[in-house]
């Protein structure tokens, strides 16, 4: 199965599809990845790099379109915010200056020796003059 998020908020194209994808709304070619644990959804996962500085290595990663985080252990979680020169806000959330997010680095995430880049776009939530990082501790 695939899913296709549409960021535009005009725009309702989201969609869910069982049997395969539609190669047109791929950003990328699909690249694939064992599944250790098919019931949690488990990878591999080699290493998260923030601007190639290594945060982590040698665990898993659950992978989980039910919620709009990335949760992790709170060291790990600390060290990236720690890079991101992020604020606690309060309830586990963090914030960065809405000013300065074009100038956040890409954040790494090595699954199974493949890397997949997100850009402060992919990772920041602006949200009524705030700016969240998706970023939080378990």
């Amino acid at each position: 199965f695939a899913f296709y998020f549409d960021r535009r908020p005009e725009n309702t194209q989201s969609s869910v599809q069982f049997g395969g994808y539609d190669t047109g709304l791929a950003a990328e070619p699909l690249r694939w990845i064992y599944v250790t644990n098919s019931y949690l959804w488990s990878v591999p996962l080699d290493a998260i790099a923030v601007e190639g500085m290594r945060i982590t290595s040698g665990r898993r990663a659950i992978l989980d379109t039910g919620t709009s985080l990335i949760m992790g252990p709170a060291g790990m979680i600390d060290k990236i915010h720690k890079q991101l020169g992020a604020e606690f806000y309060g309830n586990a959330l963090y914030t960065v200056a809405c000013e300065h997010v074009d100038e956040l680095p890409p954040i790494s995430f090595i699954l199974n020796r493949q890397s997949f880049t997100l850009h402060p776009s992919d990772y920041i939530l602006p949200i009524a003059n705030r700016c969240f990082s998706v970023f939080s501790p378990l």
